[in-house]
């Protein structure tokens, strides 16, 4: 099961943000949760696992560090969501700069909820 292996603890977001893919410009989906190691998405169609994605996030004006957060990421899982009109996929970050993880890790302070 994935949260076993998860390595540091989920935060929910509470916006739901954007997410979109940087090369095709299609909605990825809302951000749900994240981590300085992965995040979660919600979507009406399914992510094909193992594809590898230039992400761009949207990010909520009050954090002030630009408005989008570019990452490299890799979709690991995607199954039905509990309203099964939506998906729900991790994916996993790679190569996060620290200024990436620090704004990240606002992210997660301001604008997150404990899971």
């Amino acid at each position: 099961m994935a949260d076993d292996r998860r390595k540091t603890q989920r935060k929910n977001s509470t916006l739901y943000l954007e997410v979109f893919d940087r090369v095709t410009g299609i909605t990825l989906g809302r951000l749900v949760d994240v981590t300085t190691l992965g995040m979660m998405l919600m979507s009406a169609s399914p992510i094909e696992t193992g594809k590898q994605f230039q992400a761009r996030i949207t990010l909520p004006p009050k954090l002030r560090r630009g408005d989008f957060l570019d990452v490299e990421c890799r979709c690991t899982w995607c199954r039905v969501s509990i309203n099964t009109d939506f998906h729900d996929s991790g994916f996993e970050f790679a190569d996060l700069s620290d200024q990436d993880s620090l704004t990240i890790e606002l992210l997660i302070k301001y604008y997150a909820f404990n899971g």
